[in-house]
């Protein structure tokens, strides 16, 4: 892995890795996982363009927040702008994934003039923010003792690989699941601002978001993974239906962590994307094109 740099923002520090050199791509990862998520598909890229994947303070950050930092949706969306500043950074093309495709509706919505274009692959929208078998970490989240107590049931082993915990986000094993983790149970810094994120989610804020998507009129390569038990076929179809400018793939073989189960495909999608036209609106496709042969 490279280097990791620092950024000192207004909201507070935060990690990132910048490589390559080009057009922008800037890369965001869900709750509970960090910027090693991409480590797959960002080599396929740099080669063509500057690939900026900040580590965000969401779970399996190992730089705390102040203690004062909004790290709700809007805030870490605040801070994502705030880097963007710092890098002075004025048109990118962004890349999501699970919580990371929700910031980025809320730019889309809130500051599109500075998106050049999207991908998102499974991830939160409409009403699933978040998926329903983690709806119980938005309350509990509230409970003062509560991260302690699931950093210690962390601790027993295989527990975060039980699919109704982490093991079902990927078609594999996930290697970097300890990685993951150990920062949250280690630190009770990351503990209180992962609950800080998890309490600031609120369906009617996404909702809001995504009805006025319908306004973004640019470019979305939306990859969705067909297997994914917790952001369904229907989820991908419907953000297609409210982006007037998108395109729907289907990631046959992929799970929640589509950059896990499929990077290779990923990238060569990205890579068509970036440099050639969309299918007409309302057209789905699978990934057995000839690129991807």
């Amino acid at each position: 892995m490279k280097e990791l740099k620092t950024a000192v923002l207004p909201a507070g520090s935060i990690q990132y890795q910048d490589s390559g050199s080009g057009p922008v791509l800037l890369f965001l990862h869900g709750m509970m996982v960090d910027h090693r998520l991409w480590r797959k598909v960002v080599p396929a890229l740099e080669t063509r363009y500057r690939c900026i994947v900040p580590l965000l303070p969401i779970g399996s950050h190992t730089l705390p927040m102040p203690e004062d930092a909004d790290l709700s949706p809007q805030g870490v969306v605040r801070l994502i702008v705030q880097f963007m500043d710092f890098l002075k950074l004025d048109r990118v093309t962004l890349i999501a994934n699970d919580t990371g495709g929700a910031f980025s509706q809320f730019l889309m919505v809130q500051c599109p003039e500075r998106i050049e274009k999207v991908v998102l692959s499974n991830c939160d929208a409409f009403e699933v923010f978040p998926p329903r078998r983690f709806e119980y970490l938005v309350s509990c989240s509230r409970w003062p003792g509560f991260m302690d107590l699931m950093a210690l049931m962390m601790r027993i082993p295989g527990l975060a690989a039980l699919p109704t915990t982490m093991g079902d986000m990927s078609q594999t094993r996930l290697e970097l699941l300890p990685a993951y983790l150990k920062p949250m149970i280690r630190s009770k810094a990351v503990r209180r601002d992962l609950a800080k994120a998890f309490a600031g989610v609120r369906k009617k804020d996404m909702l809001e978001v995504t009805q006025q998507l319908s306004r973004f009129q640019k470019p979305v390569l939306i990859l969705w993974g067909k297997k994914d038990p917790l952001f369904g076929t229907h989820l991908g179809e419907r953000l297609h239906r409210a982006l007037p400018q998108s395109e729907l793939v289907w990631m046959e073989h992929s799970k929640v962590l589509v950059p896990e189960d499929e990077p290779e495909p990923m990238a060569k999608w990205i890579q068509h994307f970036l440099q050639g036209p969309l299918q007409p609106q309302g057209q789905a496709t699978t990934h057995q094109k000839a690129f991807l042969q």
